[in-house]
């Protein structure tokens, strides 16, 4: 005899142990995407403050007028800290003009949070015209001579970020 078979009923849908697999495998995955971006944003944060942030900026500015006022100066004539916390170079004020009548005087001042300036003036008689701030947040700066070069090296420090570097500016060949 023949016993009539019984048909399941098909059922559709997932498991409870089917549905916690695929949670915790998708929670895996989004804490690894959350990571990775949360890691990307703060490295490119760090990396736009480097770039645009003020040490960046001073550093930029100090070596920049230290490039333009040195190469106009006259090669024979200069002064130079024997320390090298100050270096004083002559210029003319004119293309015109064939000797030097104006100084520029780059000194640091030497705190830990020093500063570095420019002070431009007239040569005879002597007499400030102007003092410019070039840069704040100044670790160390020392001035050397270097054949007819003068070199500038200048650290700069805000925080965690301590940036270093060296300008080397040749004097003009003119008397």
């Amino acid at each position: 005899m023949n016993r009539p078979v019984k048909k399941r009923k098909l059922r559709y849908g997932v498991t409870l142990v089917e549905l916690s697999i695929v949670i915790a495998i998708s929670v895996i995955v989004i804490l690894g995407v959350g990571i990775v971006l949360a890691d990307s944003a703060h490295s490119w944060q760090k990396m736009y403050e480097r770039a645009n942030g003020q040490v960046e900026t001073d550093t930029s500015v100090a070596l920049k007028t230290f490039n333009a006022i040195v190469r106009r100066a006259i090669s024979t004539n200069f002064l130079l800290d024997a320390g090298g916390r100050w270096v004083e170079v002559y210029y003319s004020s004119s293309v015109d003009l064939a000797l030097a009548d104006r100084y520029a005087r780059f000194y640091y001042t030497g705190d830990p949070n020093g500063q570095v300036n420019v002070e431009y003036g007239q040569r005879n008689p002597k007499q400030t015209l102007a003092t410019q701030t070039l840069c704040n947040n100044v670790s160390s700066c020392v001035f050397k001579k270097s054949g007819k070069s003068i070199l500038m090296i200048l650290t700069l420090s805000r925080g965690s970020l301590t940036l270093t570097t060296a300008s080397s500016a040749f004097l003009h060949n003119r008397q």
